[in-house]
Order: structure tokens, then C-alpha cells, then sequence
């Protein structure tokens, strides 16, 4: 099959999919909490971004675009004149897998039937 979608591509023009990437120095890092590690022992996993967007609210033709449409609408809040204060809760909220709190709690108080 690894031969196969390429091929596919191929006939259709599609352009092949791009590899993540897995140069530490090029990704953003965001650690787990601080918890210990389930066996107590070994390294806290730590979420890894190619992107976030407050690094992509920083771009300049991503500022000067906000600007014409805020312009064309009537729009009076800028949440790109301080991209550390709004855009870090999208990231959280896309790539929130990662970060997910367990359920334990609520069904230890009753949500369902719970046993740990």
C-alpha cells in the first residue's frame, strides 16, 4: 500500500503529502503538566507544534490583513495587538487532545458508575 497512494497521486497530479517535521530546533514545545509520570519514573511527555497561532497572528501580512477587514467592517477589537493574550486559548482549543483532563472526578461524584 505505500506504493500505491503515491502512484495514485501521481496519475491525478496531486502533489505529494508533506512529512511532518522532525527537527526539534524548528517546533514549538509546550511540556505536560507537572504531575509525576504515572510509574514515577521517565520523562514528562511534551506536546510538540510545527505552528501556533500566536506565532502565525504575528506575521505582518496576517496583521495588515486583519486590519483591512476590520477597516471594511467596522470592527473596534484587535486581538492581533497582543497575540500572547488571545491566540494561545485557540491553540489549546485545537490541539487540546493532548492536554485533555481526565473524567475521573465527576464520575467519582456520580456522573456514571466509577470504579478506579
Amino acid at each position: 500500500m505505500n506504493r500505491l497512494w503515491p502512484e495514485l497521486a501521481r496519475w491525478y497530479g496531486a502533489q505529494p503529502a508533506e512529512r511532518p517535521e522532525l527537527d526539534a530546533a524548528k517546533l514549538h514545545a509546550l511540556p505536560a503538566n507537572p504531575a509525576p509520570t504515572p510509574l514515577g519514573y521517565g520523562e514528562r511527555p511534551t506536546v510538540r507544534f510545527a505552528f501556533t497561532l500566536a506565532a502565525w497572528a504575528r506575521e505582518p501580512a496576517n496583521v495588515q490583513a486583519w486590519r483591512e477587514i476590520s477597516a471594511a467592517h467596522g470592527l473596534t477589537h484587535d486581538p492581533f495587538a497582543d497575540p500572547d493574550a488571545h491566540f494561545p486559548f485557540g491553540d489549546a482549543a485545537a490541539w487540546g487532545l493532548n492536554l485533555e483532563l481526565s473524567g475521573n472526578k465527576g464520575r467519582y461524584f456520580g456522573w456514571t458508575g466509577f470504579v478506579e
